[in-house]
C-alpha cells in the first residue's frame, strides 16, 4: 500500500468512527428528549368564576390538531364555544355567536374530516336551541335546522361518519312533537326522515350507520306509547319498520348497527319485576327480525349490555340462567344460529361481570367473572366462537381480586395484544394497574407505588392508539388528589403528566390524541375551582453536534 493509500485508509477510518460517534450521540440525546415533557395551559384566560365546562366534554379533532371546548370564558355564566390548536401557541377562536348570561352550548360534534363543528346552542332566540355548523379555525356560523315555531326547539343531533351530513331531532314543525331531520352539514333544506305520526306521537332516539347511508330510530310512530325500531335511508325516502312484536310489556330498550351497516341488533325489555329481556338481529332495509338469545323464557334476563365483533359476524352478550340465575357470557352469529357459552363452569355463587371485551380481529373475548373461586373476580380469555377458557392473572391468593368499572369494557389495545386491568394481585387491598398479553403470559405492573389509601380511577383508563402506553388517574402520590400518569403498556418508567397541582386542585377527564403523542386533560392546576385545559407532550429537539475533520 502507498503513503497516499495508507493515508487514505486511515482518514476514511476516523470518517467512520467518528460518524459513528455522531449517530450515537443523536440517538442518546433523541431519548433524552422523549422524557422532556411540556405541559402547556391552550384554555384562554378565565374571569372569576370561568371554567371549562365538563359537559360537554372538550374533544380532540379526527385528524390531532385541534382541541375543541365549551367555557365561560368571555364571560361569568355564558358557555360559548371554541377552538385551540392542541398544542396552543394562538389565542383560542369562538365559534358559537356570543351568548347570553346563563346561556350555553349544550353539545358540538366535530367532524370525521375535521373541517368543522356542528353545536347546539340558544344563539338567537333566548332559551330555544338551534344547530348550527362553522369551520373548526372559525368563520361564520350557518343554522342548519328550518325556522321553529314559538317554544319549538332542536333537542339533539348525530352527524354522519363521512362529515357530510347531521341528522337531528326537533319539533320543528309542531311545537311539542318531536320528528327526524336530515340536513348537509354545510346547510341547506332539512329532510324529514321519520313516517307520519300518530296523534301523540314523536321519534324517541336515532343513530347513523357506520357507512353513513341509513338512520335507524325509535318512535310511537304507529302506536302512541308504543316505541317501535323504523330503518329510513339518510337522505331520506321509504321508511321501513325494523323490529317485530314484542312480548307483552316489553319495551324497546336499545339497538346498534353493525360495524359494516348490514344489520341491526336491539333489545326488547319488560318494565316488570322479572325483567324479562330478549335479543333480537334485523337486516338494516328491513325484513323478519330473528331471535338471538334462542331459549330464554320470561323470568330471565339478558344484560343490558351486548357487543357485536369489529367484523359483524357475532354478538357477545350476557345473559341469566336458569335454574341458579347465575350470569354467563354467550356468542352467537348475528344471523341467528347457534349460541356458545364462551365461559367455563362456574363455581357456585359465580358470575361473569359485564366488562366484557372483543379484540380488535374479533377472534378473541376477554371477560372477568368469579368463576373458579366465589366472590373472587378473575380475569379470562375464550375464543368468540367458543372453546377452553384461559386463566390471564397469576393464581390471586385467598382473598385477592380484580375491580372492573360498571358496565365499561375491559380495556384492550388496539392492536389486540394486551389487555389492562385493576387488582389487589401483589399486596392485600392494594388494587394497582395490571398488563397482560391477551394470549397469556406474565402480567407487569403499570403505575408507580399507591400512596396509602390511594387506588386507581376506575373510569379513568386508557391506551394510546399507537398501543404503546397506558395513561391513567389515580391518587398515586398524595391521598385524595387524582393526578394523571402514563405508562409503557408492556411495563417501564412511569410519567405524571399534569403539572403541579395548587392546593386542594385535582385532574378531571383526559383524552390522547390520534397519533398518542399529546394528551390533553382538564384541571384545576393553578386555581382552585377553576378547571382550564392543559396538554402534555414531550418537548422535540434537535441537537447538532460538532463537525469533526480529520488531518489532511
Amino acid at each position: 500500500m502507498t503513503p497516499l493509500q495508507e493515508y487514505r485508509h486511515a482518514y476514511s477510518r476516523r470518517r467512520l468512527v467518528l460518524t459513528g460517534l455522531v449517530l450515537a450521540c443523536v440517538l442518546l440525546f433523541s431519548r433524552r428528549a422523549l422524557a422532556n415533557q411540556l405541559n402547556v395551559r391552550i384554555s384562554g384566560d378565565l374571569p372569576p368564576g370561568g371554567s371549562v365546562d365538563s359537559f360537554p366534554a372538550f374533544a380532540i379533532s379526527p385528524d390531532g390538531r385541534f382541541v375543541v371546548y365549551v367555557a365561560d370564558q368571555r364571560a361569568a355564566r355564558s358557555h360559548e364555544l371554541f377552538s385551540v390548536p392542541i398544542r396552543g401557541g394562538t389565542a383560542p377562536t369562538r365559534l358559537s355567536g356570543i351568548l347570553p348570561t346563563d346561556a350555553r352550548v349544550s353539545s358540538f360534534r366535530i367532524t370525521s374530516d375535521s373541517q368543522r363543528v356542528v353545536y347546539l346552542a340558544p344563539q338567537d332566540t333566548p332559551g330555544a336551541n338551534e344547530l348550527y355548523s362553522i369551520p373548526i379555525q372559525g368563520g361564520v356560523p350557518t343554522k342548519l335546522n328550518s325556522p321553529l315555531p314559538v317554544n319549538g326547539s332542536v333537542s339533539s343531533f348525530w352527524a354522519s361518519p363521512d362529515g357530510k351530513r347531521v341528522v337531528y331531532l326537533a319539533d320543528q314543525e309542531t311545537a311539542g312533537r318531536t320528528e327526524l331531520y336530515s340536513v348537509a352539514v354545510t346547510g341547506g333544506a332539512p329532510v324529514k326522515l321519520n313516517g307520519p305520526l300518530v296523534s301523540g306521537g314523536s321519534v324517541g332516539f336515532a343513530i347513523i350507520s357506520p357507512d353513513s347511508t341509513r338512520v335507524a330510530y325509535s318512535a310511537d310512530q304507529q302506536v302512541d306509547g308504543r316505541y317501535d325500531l323504523y330503518g329510513v335511508p339518510i337522505g331520506g325516502g321509504s321508511v321501513v319498520k325494523l323490529s317485530g312484536d314484542f312480548f307483552s310489556g316489553g319495551f324497546l330498550q336499545d339497538w346498534a348497527f353493525a360495524p359494516d351497516s348490514r344489520r341491526v341488533v336491539y333489545k326488547v325489555r319488560a318494565a316488570v319485576v322479572d325483567y324479562r329481556s330478549e335479543l333480537y338481529s334485523v337486516a338494516a332495509t328491513g325484513g323478519a327480525p330473528v331471535k338471538l338469545d334462542a331459549g330464554a323464557v320470561a323470568d330471565i334476563t339478558l344484560s343490558w349490555r351486548f357487543t357485536i365483533s369489529p367484523d359483524s359476524s357475532r354478538v357477545v352478550y350476557t345473559w341469566q340462567r336458569p335454574p341458579d340465575k347465575t350470569w354467563n357470557l354467550y356468542s352467537v352469529p348475528i344471523g341467528g344460529g347457534q349460541v356458545t357459552q364462551l365461559n367455563g363452569a362456574l363455581v357456585k355463587d359465580g358470575n361473569v361481570g359485564d366488562n366484557y371485551a372483543v379484540t380488535s380481529d374479533s377472534s378473541v373475548v376477554v371477560y372477568n367473572a368469579s368463576q373458579d373461586i366465589s366472590s373472587v373476580t378473575e380475569l379470562y380469555r375464550a375464543a368468540i366462537t367458543g372453546g377452553a377458557d384461559v386463566k390471564l392473572n397469576p393464581p390471586y391468593p385467598a382473598g385477592r381480586s380484580m375491580r372492573g368499572a360498571i358496565g365499561k369494557p375491559l380495556p384492550i389495545s388496539p392492536d389486540g395484544s394486551r389487555v389492562v386491568y385493576v387488582a389487589d394481585q401483589q399486596i392485600d387491598e392494594m388494587f394497582d394497574l395490571w398488563s397482560v398479553p391477551v394470549a397469556g403470559g406474565p402480567s407487569v405492573k403499570l403505575n408507580g407505588p399507591l400512596t396509602a389509601g390511594g387506588a386507581i380511577d376506575l373510569y379513568r383508563i386508557a391506551i394510546s392508539p399507537d398501543s404503546q402506553s397506558v395513561v391513567y388517574a389515580a391518587d398515586q402520590d398524595t391521598k385524595g388528589v387524582k393526578e394523571l400518569f402514563r405508562a409503557p403498556i408492556a411495563g417501564g418508567p412511569v410519567s405524571k403528566l399534569n403539572g403541579p397541582l395548587v392546593t386542594g386542585g385535582s385532574t378531571g377527564a383526559f383524552a390522547i390524541s390520534p397519533s398518542g403523542q399529546e394528551v390533553v386533560y382538564r384541571a384545576d392546576q393553578r386555581v382552585k375551582g377553576q378547571y382550564e385545559l392543559f396538554v402534555t407532550y414531550s418537548e422535540p429537539r434537535l441537537y447538532l453536534p460538532a463537525v469533526l475533520r480529520g488531518s489532511k
